[in-house]
């Protein structure tokens, strides 16, 4: 590598680096292992929650649309669901 790619890459990695808050870095590192995992755990369920709410507003526009290839979607997207809730009980 040269020296200007070199120079280059690091200008980038600069630009990169005034975004970043460390200081949200330093909590996550001063938590155990245990309290990262619970964290981690309870923002899959916010993220869970967020998909479903997602996905539910969706389908309404989807219904409120009417449109007959949306029905034929929403009918097949509806199984799959259930079929995943049945399976996650």
């Amino acid at each position: 590598m040269s020296s200007s790619s070199v120079s280059s890459i690091d200008e980038i990695i600069e630009l990169y680096k005034r975004d970043v808050d460390v200081t949200l870095m330093d909590e996550c590192l001063k938590r155990t292992v245990e309290e990262r995992i619970l964290a981690l755990e309870a923002f899959e369920r916010f993220r869970c929650e967020l998909q479903s709410a997602v996905t539910a507003h969706r389908d309404s526009i989807k219904k409120a649309a009417g449109r007959p290839k949306d029905f034929e979607a929403l009918a097949e997207l509806e199984s799959i669901r259930d079929r995943s809730t049945s399976r996650d009980k």
